[in-house]
């Protein structure tokens, strides 16, 4: 898992309520003390149900979430990630709607505003930050 897969678990789980930010930042500093002593880095799931920071039914949900906005070396981060990123979404309106989207084929963005979880103005804001961010993932 990256870090910036790691990242977007963490804003998954704050933002879910799953975990405080000092729960993320606990876990955080618990995989970097890992990596420090010589050994591999734990996954940020692990570390955060074995301290008993979220529960394992929350994290596979978390994951799940995080697993449908991940993406391969080439692609751009999709539209829900930045939405995601900047507070206007919830991580299960982020997974609802594209479950919706998958089904009807709409596009996210006319999902998101008929369901009143977004407006014209959040939509045009994201992709605006999408294409000035837009870097292959490596």
């Amino acid at each position: 898992m990256t870090d910036r897969e790691i990242e977007l678990v963490a804003l998954i789980c704050e933002r879910e309520g799953y975990m405080s930010r000092d729960g993320v930042l606990r876990v955080m500093q618990a995989q970097a003390q890992h990596e420090a002593a010589g050994n591999p880095r734990p996954r940020f799931a692990d570390v955060a149900v074995y301290y008993k920071l979220v529960g394992a039914t929350d994290m596979r949900y978390a994951m799940s979430i995080q697993d449908k906005l991940a993406v391969t070396p080439g692609q751009r981060r999709p539209l829900g990630y930045y939405l995601l990123e900047a507070g206007v979404l919830k991580p299960s309106q982020v997974l609802e709607a594209l479950e919706e989207q998958a089904f009807y084929g709409s596009r996210l963005g006319e999902i998101l505003i008929r369901n009143g979880w977004a407006t014209d103005a959040d939509i045009e804001a994201a992709l605006k930050t999408q294409a000035e961010r837009h870097q292959p993932v490596a």
